[in-house]
């Protein structure tokens, strides 16, 4: 790190002394984070979290150690800046609001000097996935913390928190097919290939199959469950296509979510009805 970074550290240091001084539960985050664990350095703001039964307490040290404490518009965390060095203190995170379960997964580490918890990095890439939206998809930063802490990511855990979540499950993927991420690959034919990857084949050879030709639909694993979501044209496509995920995804439970979009069941007659 070089000379400019002094005062953030300055900051860093002092604010986990005053933190622990106050006994306060806390844990170092962000890219200062990263940066304690192994990775690449942090050039913005330090980052810690608190519990916001905590927050007042937090203010107080800080306030006590002579910082100055600010009140942003956001509800989600508080500001303290000394000798210009900005701080955030934050107890919601995108994934999550701070509790003792995150706090306690922390590991207490030597940073600068300073002996200071420091949150997981699965936790941190967890809250820095959650982050993602169609506003703010910046994959650079993902894909920099993955390989910065690849072999401290509990891969699994990642990808249950944030199931069900688009921009997280593309950004895995893309982690996964550049070889960044360690994600359990499997050996084919055609070298490795993590699940993502494989899933994504699967979707492929839905859209491309004769017996199926369905572009809508998606497959996500969620824990030991395979979920099928989209929209097919007929029950017999269903059918299909449940059939062809079964045979390329063996073992493994399939969750039927699809939609049949058929409503062309022949003629009717007068007042009768469709039970579907």
């Amino acid at each position: 790190m070089g000379e400019t970074l002094q005062p953030l550290l300055e900051a860093l240091k002092a604010t986990a002394v005053a933190l622990k001084h106050g006994g306060i539960p806390f844990a170092l985050a962000g890219g200062f984070a990263v940066y304690a664990r192994g990775g690449q350095d942090s050039r913005h703001d330090v980052d810690f979290v608190v519990r916001e039964e905590d927050a007042d307490a937090a203010r107080k040290a800080l306030a006590d150690a002579a910082f100055d404490v600010i009140e942003p518009p956001e509800d989600w965390l508080f500001k303290a800046e000394r000798d210009g060095a900005p701080v955030d203190l934050i107890f919601r995170l995108a994934s999550g609001p701070v509790d003792g379960g995150l706090l306690a997964r922390a590991e207490t580490m030597p940073v600068e000097s300073v002996e200071m918890p420091v949150l997981s990095a699965t936790d941190l890439l967890v809250a820095k996935l959650a982050s993602l939206s169609d506003h703010s998809c910046d994959l650079a930063p993902v894909l920099a913390l993955v390989r910065s802490l690849r072999e401290q990511v509990d891969v699994a855990q990642v990808r249950e928190a944030t199931a069900g979540h688009p921009f997280a499950e593309a950004a895995l993927f893309l982690a996964a097919r550049l070889g960044v991420l360690d994600d359990g690959a499997r050996t084919t034919e055609e070298g490795p290939m993590g699940e993502e990857y494989h899933l994504w084949h699967v979707e492929q050879r839905l859209a491309e199959d004769d017996r199926t030709s369905e572009l809508g639909v998606h497959l996500r694993r969620v824990g030991d469950r395979l979920h099928v979501t989209g929209q097919v044209a007929s029950e017999a496509g269903r059918s299909r296509v449940l059939e062809v995920v079964r045979q390329e995804c063996p073992g493994v439970e399939v969750v039927d979510e699809l939609t049949c979009t058929d409503r062309t069941l022949g003629e009717r007659p007068e007042g009768s009805e469709v039970i579907r």
